[in-house]
């Protein structure tokens, strides 16, 4: 599954996450504003690093087919917009870059260990959950379809009530999971410091 925390204790791993964090910050602000040859340059780097630390490519092929539809989307829009294929490649890679950063991110940061770096503080329980639930996301959103189509459910035949239905269901999982991580994080003495 794509944004979930594989231990192997690799160089990334044992990093700081802030550290990684600031690391992931600057490279998504040199992606969205350096010429085309930087953000290509960037874009094989972070294949080099996606490669080197053993991340499954067979994850970004199954769980990876949304960022794929949205990057066709993007490159149709902006080819629409100015009609030039350097731009057009360059926007496309662009938004792969800040996919790769976050599925490299994910990978080797664990969500307990921004909560260690940041102590008590709101900060590192906001960005510890946010961490944590980006894989819980996903899955529960595979779910949630899955069970609609258990049930017989369709987007064709009604999308108002297809859509609340799969709203709600997904929100109320994803409140769940979210105390649960929650209750985690003050078992182990994080809890903020108002």
């Amino acid at each position: 599954m794509l944004f979930r925390f594989r231990d192997r204790g690799s160089l990334l791993n044992r990093m700081n996450p802030v550290f990684k964090l600031i690391c992931v910050f600057l490279l998504c602000i040199v992606s969205s504003m350096c010429p085309a040859e930087v953000v290509g340059v960037l874009f094989l780097f972070l294949c080099f690093i996606y490669i080197t630390n053993r991340i499954p490519a067979s994850t970004l092929f199954k769980g990876g087919r949304i960022f794929l539809i949205i990057a066709i989307f993007i490159g149709v829009s902006e080819y629409w917009n100015t009609r030039n294929p350097v731009l057009t490649a360059t926007a496309v890679v662009r938004y792969m870059n800040i996919i790769l950063l976050s599925i490299i991110f994910t990978d080797c940061t664990s969500a307990f260990d921004v909560a260690h770096v940041f102590g008590k503080s709101r900060i590192g329980i906001i960005l510890s959950l946010a961490l944590a639930m980006l894989p819980l996301t996903v899955s529960s959103v595979k779910k949630t379809i899955d069970a609609g189509k258990a049930r017989g459910a369709s987007f064709f035949r009604s999308p108002v009530s297809y859509t609340t239905l799969f709203v709600t269901s997904l929100v109320l999982n994803l409140l769940d999971k979210a105390g649960s991580f929650s209750d985690a994080l003050t078992a182990r003495s994080f809890e903020a410091d108002c």
